[in-house]
């Protein structure tokens, strides 16, 4: 700051007083752009001119009268267009307002995100007294980034995988950020391949509005591609995204779609056979609705304790009759054989089997479900930690829990356990769904994770002897993976597995309710338009923002994992589901109570 006896110039946003009888300067302000030529959202954009009303504070000990003040800028992009305002008197200490009609200031059509405009203000008391204080405006544009691809193939004859594959057509969504200071209107994408081997159908998408700060998907305008039958598998295929938004912005960035091969923030899909049944997501999966949240259940002083004579043993165990049946592969078992190491298989099958092996594989126990299948050394068999079962009838879930149990050629030891919830909390086929969640990760070199199908031809193997599946994140602490027959549609995709034809009236749909971990949320809408699915707290809050764009008649329905927008985990409580549609709207209390 540089002071003399008459003129004072303030160059800094944090002001320093200094003893003087008066001393008037910039305080704040604010950005007003009703129009003409503006979009009303407050932020200076290119090409605007808008009004701004501004606060000047006298931080002398004497009144400052009859202020005036004077806005000017040298900069090349910018004009003053309202550049005179009175204040009148100001006492010491106090501030004085210009009202909703502030200075006025246009900005060239041009400069980028970020950019600063930097104006001078000159403010006068009746004795000529002057003070020169700095007031510096930023300009914002959006700033459109690519975050993630979804490979939708449930469609065009696709095979179902969650990934491009030679010789398949399938869609696109392509979820991205707005990373900006300003909102992005009317926002649209445009894809080109760089390979005459892999087509882009389906060229366009729109994304509407997505404000400062903001992700969005297409999923109600998905982009087309096929991939060639000559294309080899694990082929990169270069290709570009443009994007553009109202007021010229233009960016382009390069995207590389790999044919054949999944990806970590994908589901694993069981096989060899076609179509898959069984899916194995992990929590890294947020692109999905079905993907889970760690969240762990302690059971050990409430279980029962399994006791094994022999370190490799295993321990029959009816389930209980109001547990009902678990369904697996289509079949139906009453009891389930709980491993000392680390592996559970639905029916009567107590021949121990510490030696892993890779899934599937005829010689195992069948259908099996292998949270962590090693040597274990469980302390009723020799080593240390205890395996617990437990029957959580309030939360639909049966509980087997392996609590630090030892591995048997060293003292390393894993705490982690197997959630089976019951049919009330069905997937889409009536197969029961499962989570393994892992509370440490401390030795997994030589142990195998995954499930097998009864007849053990079946499988999913998310990790072999340390090597683990390409679309399978790290065993690591607080890792939860969930094995569902829920297929992998993003959010606001239509499902597949409604009824065809155009529903006759408006419908909306949540079960369960109350909602322990996830929630289905289903509607029907008779006519095409733009649709909004919202999860509102008590208070009118938006939480979460599922759907929003344009979709055609028709059945439809989404998994909500009930975290918020910010991906962090909404409380317990009253929240309201408000759908809104062409043809009206609908509302549904639901009551989110995980314990």
């Amino acid at each position: 700051m540089a002071v003399n006896a008459r003129d004072r110039y303030i160059f800094c946003d944090t002001v320093q007083v200094i003893a003087s009888p008066r001393y008037v300067c910039y305080l704040r302000s604010t950005i007003l752009d009703p129009g003409p030529g503006g979009n009303n959202d407050s932020i200076l954009n290119p090409g605007e001119t808008v009004k701004i009303p501004m606060w000047i504070k006298n931080w002398g000990q004497q009144t400052a009268n009859s202020v005036t003040a004077r806005l000017r800028t040298y900069d090349p992009n910018a004009q003053i267009t309202d550049s005179a305002k009175t204040f009148g008197n100001i006492v010491p200490g106090d501030s004085a307002y210009t009202g909703d009609d502030g200075f006025g200031l246009h900005v060239n059509p041009g400069p980028a995100n970020g950019y600063p405009v930097t104006c001078s203000l000159y403010c006068k008391d009746e004795f000529d007294s002057t003070w020169i204080s700095v007031a510096l405006f930023l300009v914002g544009t959006p700033a459109i980034a690519t975050q993630a691809v979804v490979v939708v193939d449930t469609a065009h004859g696709g095979n179902n995988n969650a990934r491009i594959d030679p010789d398949e057509t399938a869609d696109l969504m392509v979820m991205v950020r707005n990373n900006g200071m300003g909102h992005a209107y009317n926002c649209r994408a445009v894809l080109r391949s760089g390979d005459i081997r892999f087509t882009v159908l389906d060229s366009t998408a729109d994304y509407g509005l997505i404000r400062k700060g903001d992700s969005a998907g297409n999923a109600a305008d998905l982009f087309a591609v096929r991939a060639d039958a000559s294309i080899l598998p694990k082929t990169p295929i270069p290709c570009t995204l443009y994007y553009y938004a109202d007021g010229g912005y233009v960016r382009s960035e390069p995207l590389t779609i790999v044919v054949g091969e999944p990806r970590a923030c994908e589901p694993i899909p069981d096989g060899p056979r076609k179509p898959t049944l069984y899916y194995a997501y992990d929590d890294t999966d947020t692109l999905y609705p079905a993907h889970p949240t760690y969240d762990w259940v302690e059971v050990n002083s409430v279980g029962t304790i399994l006791t094994f004579a022999q370190n490799d043993d295993v321990v029959l165990l009816p389930l209980p009759p109001e547990f009902g049946p678990l369904k697996f592969y289509g079949q139906e078992f009453t009891e389930i054989s709980v491993s000392a190491d680390g592996w559970i298989s639905p029916g009567n099958h107590t021949a121990g089997n510490c030696a892993n092996a890779s899934l599937p594989d005829p010689a195992d126990p069948p259908g099996m479900i292998c949270a962590n299948w090693d040597d274990l050394y469980p302390a009723s068999g020799g080593g240390t930690g205890c395996v617990y079962c437990h029957h959580d009838t309030a939360n639909h879930r049966f509980v087997i829990e392996y609590d630090s149990v030892q591995y048997y050629f060293d003292t390393n030891h894993d705490k982690f356990q197997v959630i089976i919830y019951d049919t009330t909390i069905a997937t889409h086929s009536g197969d029961n769904a499962i989570l393994v969640q892992y509370m440490t990760a401390n030795r997994h070199i030589s142990s195998t994770i995954g499930i097998e199908d009864p007849n053990e031809t079946i499988a999913i193997q998310v990790l072999y002897n340390g090597t683990r599946h390409k679309a399978a994140a790290p065993i690591a602490e607080r890792r939860a993976i969930l094995y569902t027959t829920d297929p992998p549609f993003p959010v606001g995709m239509n499902d597949g597995h409604h009824p065809a034809g155009v529903p006759v009236k408006l419908a909306l749909d949540i079960y369960p309710n109350p909602v322990r971990s996830r929630v289905s949320i289903a509607w029907a809408q008779p006519a095409a338009g733009r649709v909004s699915v919202k999860v509102y707290d008590a208070a009118g809050r938006v939480v979460r923002d599922l759907v929003g764009g344009k979709l055609d008649a028709g059945r439809y329905s989404l998994t909500w994992d009930g975290l918020a927008e910010d991906g962090g985990r909404v409380s317990d409580g009253v929240y309201f589901c408000q759908l809104v549609t062409a043809a009206g709207a609908r509302q549904h209390k639901l009551i989110l109570a995980r314990r």
